[in-house]
């Protein structure tokens, strides 16, 4: 008989301390508990069905925007958005190099102009373009400067490829 009431008795504590992680307990006033959601994977993001609208301004000097795909514009050249990764003077070959890309167009087939000028002096230089996944690279172009060369010179990068045309332009310090 005694081996009968250690039998209830252990299956009551067994099933007691089993359904303890079961019960919650009372909130406690001033305390407050994060939310459980019952899982413990992060949220997922959604993505949103509505879509943002853009508005665009016409360009102040009359001419057409390029498409915002970078794409045709109908048989008129496409406005290429060149712009000048890095422009630098290097003392001792006496030349600025100027390395760029454009932003809108993906082609082998362009042609990739620095030029860099000073008063009535010229000296330019150019490459192919190279095309990557998003951008065409205009790789370094160096243009030797005259001997004595100094002070600010107006850098330019140009792009052309037929359907696409470009031009920005920086400044070099020389000296």
């Amino acid at each position: 008989m005694r081996a009968g009431k250690l039998c209830a008795t252990a299956l009551i504590v067994v099933t007691l301390v089993g359904v303890s992680g079961c019960v919650q307990e009372p909130p406690r006033p001033g305390v407050s508990e994060p939310a459980s959601t019952g899982s413990t994977a992060p949220p997922t993001p959604r993505a949103s069905a509505s879509p943002t609208p853009t508005t665009s301004t016409p360009p102040s000097d009359g001419s057409t925007p390029p498409p915002a795909n970078g794409g045709s514009t109908g048989g008129q050249p496409a406005n290429a958005d060149v712009q000048i990764l890095d422009a630098r003077f290097d003392p001792g070959a006496s030349a600025i190099s100027v390395a760029g890309m454009v932003v809108n167009v993906v082609s082998d087939a362009g042609l990739c102009t620095a030029t860099a000028s000073q008063d009535n002096v010229s000296v330019s230089a150019t490459a192919s373009g190279v095309a990557d996944a998003s951008v065409t690279y205009c790789a370094s172009l160096v243009m030797s400067l005259p001997a004595g060369s100094s002070g600010e010179w107006s850098v330019s990068l140009a792009y052309d490829e037929g359907s696409a045309h470009g031009t920005t332009v920086s400044k070099v310090v020389v000296g």
